[in-house]
């Protein structure tokens, strides 16, 4: 069963991404959350096009929108200790939808990288009053859309 759009994306790639949804939500180390909240972020996201020879990505455009920045510690962590699936797996799945940024300066045609330095909050301390005292550096990690990260896929 493929998706209503792109015969390319599985119904095992659908399941692993709600698998990796509800991930993101169970998973704290040392008692703290790998995932931080960017706010509006501007992300390098591919745009994909249909061709004689399948889906493939025509290029990279850059979007605002609301995302989340999860630690390359922790996403190994959500998939290897967590979900037991290789990380790249997970991130063939969320760059193939779209939702994990690549870094600026990436070409078509070249193997993409996602792991870039960002500025956010992690999860547990959003709601604080001092919230905004709470920002922390990751120098590697991975950004990702919130919205459809956190399961609302309408």
């Amino acid at each position: 069963m493929a998706s209503r759009h792109r015969s390319d994306i599985s119904f095992e790639d659908l399941t692993l991404l709600a698998r990796f949804v509800r991930a993101l939500d169970k998973v704290f180390i040392n008692s703290c959350s790998p995932v931080f909240e960017l706010g509006e972020y501007d992300m390098l996201l591919p745009l994909w096009v249909l061709t004689g020879n399948g889906w493939e990505v025509s290029t990279y455009r850059a979007f605002t929108l609301e995302a989340i920045g999860l630690s390359r510690i922790g996403m190994l962590q959500v998939c290897r200790d967590y979900m037991r699936v290789q990380a790249i797996d997970v991130l063939d799945v969320l760059y193939k939808l779209s939702m994990v940024a690549v870094i600026p300066g990436t070409q078509v045609g070249v193997k993409p990288l996602f792991r870039q330095p960002f500025v956010g909050i992690p999860r547990e301390y959003v709601d604080w009053p001092e919230a905004a005292t709470m920002m922390k550096h990751v120098k590697a990690g991975f950004i990702i859309e919130k919205r459809r990260s956190m399961g609302n896929f309408r």
